[in-house]
């Protein structure tokens, strides 16, 4: 594996996800959500962080194509490195925009929009947007949503949205403004 490869992992535990065992479905969610870090761990405790064997961990770094664990930890520090590079560097690499072009706020707000949602269809596998759809539209369960100081905004506006759709929709308050941020 290649350092120019090493920045494909987590897309291709993404691409993955839908195809892997439900042990190794466990622990490639545990991989992305504390991505890279997980994956730096020792094997023994990256598979009792995500509650799976070592055996299972090694089968998932296999289907990642890397041979050996070493080799999969190298491509992490890889990726690592890049993200960590000098910020001035990153800047200098990165595409700038002409001057003049998509000035208006207007056309940066739309851009950003329509950028993330593009990152979201690239990272979400559709296998996982589709399990949260059913378990959000199981009529019988009960939907809690709590929010911080601020969130808490957020959290009621995603409640009146659902509950326009099903029932069973619960908004947990309080005097948020005297939680800690």
């Amino acid at each position: 594996m290649t350092g120019s490869e090493s920045a494909d992992v987590l897309e291709r535990l993404r691409r993955e996800l839908p195809s892997l065992s439900q042990r190794e479905a466990r622990a490639a969610r545990h991989l992305i959500a504390n991505y890279p870090m997980a994956g730096l761990n020792t094997v023994a405790e990256f598979a009792e962080q995500s509650g799976v064997s070592t055996a299972t961990v090694l089968r998932l770094v296999r289907r990642l194509g890397f041979s050996v664990y070493a080799d999969f930890q190298d491509s992490l520090r890889r990726h690592l490195e890049v993200t960590l590079q000098s910020p001035l560097l990153r800047f200098s690499q990165s595409e700038r925009r002409p001057a003049g072009t998509q000035s208006h706020f207007l056309a940066r707000f739309t851009a950003n929009l329509a950028a993330s949602l593009e990152e979201l269809d690239r990272v979400v596998p559709a296998s996982e947007f589709d399990k949260v759809v059913a378990l959000l539209s199981e009529p019988r369960r009960d939907i809690h949503f709590i929010g911080g100081r601020y969130s808490s905004n957020l959290a009621t506006y995603i409640a009146d949205l659902l509950s326009a759709v099903r029932g069973k929709i619960h908004v947990v308050s309080g005097q948020t403004q005297r939680w800690p941020q």
